[in-house]
């Protein structure tokens, strides 16, 4: 076998279809190139080293799996969804990886409604579906004796705090007593019931929808301060326009960086 091999050759190596190989490619996350007759020919010693690795571990898991998840929250009833999701950590390694992947499905939902492939009637239907297992789940999961308290709040504005909601799965399978605020709370309010509130982390929510960085670092610098006086870590989480470097706290643009920044958190 040569160092580029074919689409057959990759699926084959791989397990899987060619039309999550292509896909792959398209993403950008398989070298290839175009033979004079326009078929696609993937670098073999990257082929090799995906094949070691479990799918939960292969970099395009997430974006395969999403669309399917985007289909299961479409047609599944609450009761299957309720199942699937109980499932999800395990088949994808832990709960941040499952957030992401179903992140990436209500992204897909987004693009979907942009083209309008669907309906407001059926992307509001399928967002309070997630929501509602989603709920289900982090009911299911029991924090420890004297775990650490933790705050997750959506940022005015995010109507339905989907990112909010997946934060507290992912703290809640790390050990943390996490509960949800609604979104629409004013940052000074915010910022009065922290103290004495005997939190240990408080994470906010801020999604796509706001871009205006002006606005959110006004809001994070009023609770900032609270925070670093109250020793409460702080989370600045979601696609929103946060600083990239907050002068106190963690910006979190995944749910691969909250991990990480738990990790640090639990490392003080």
């Amino acid at each position: 076998m040569t160092n580029w091999v074919s689409t057959k050759q990759a699926t084959e190596l791989l397990g899987v279809g060619s039309t999550t190989i292509k896909r792959w490619a398209d993403q950008g996350l398989l070298a290839h190139y175009r033979t004079a007759g326009g078929h696609r020919r993937y670098r073999l010693s990257t082929i090799e080293a995906l094949a070691k690795h479990p799918d939960a571990e292969r970099p395009a898991n997430v974006a395969d799996s999403a669309q399917r998840w985007f289909e299961y929250l479409r047609d599944d009833s609450l009761d299957a969804l309720a199942s699937r999701m109980h499932r999800l950590p395990d088949q994808a390694g832990d709960w941040f990886t499952a957030a992401e992947v179903l992140g990436t499905a209500m992204d897909y939902l987004g693009r979907r409604y942009a083209d309008e492939a669907c309906s407001i009637a059926e992307t509001n239907i399928v967002t309070w579906k997630l929501l509602q297992a989603a709920s289900a789940a982090a009911a299911s999961l029991r924090a420890p004796a004297g775990a650490a308290r933790c705050l997750v709040a959506a940022l005015p504005g995010d109507l339905h705090g989907v990112g909010a909601m997946l934060a507290q799965l992912c703290l809640r399978g790390a050990g943390y007593e996490a509960f949800v605020l609604g979104s629409g709370v004013p940052a000074r309010q915010l910022a009065q019931h922290l103290p004495g509130s005997g939190l240990r982390l408080l994470a906010l929510s801020a999604s796509n929808w706001h871009t205006d960085p002006v606005t959110l670092k006004q809001y994070s610098d009023e609770i900032a301060g609270t925070c670093r006086k109250e020793s409460i870590e702080l989370i600045l989480g979601g696609q929103g326009a946060w600083q990239d470097k907050p002068g106190y706290g963690y910006r979190c643009r995944s749910y691969a960086h909250l991990r990480e920044a738990i990790d640090r958190i639990g490392s003080k």
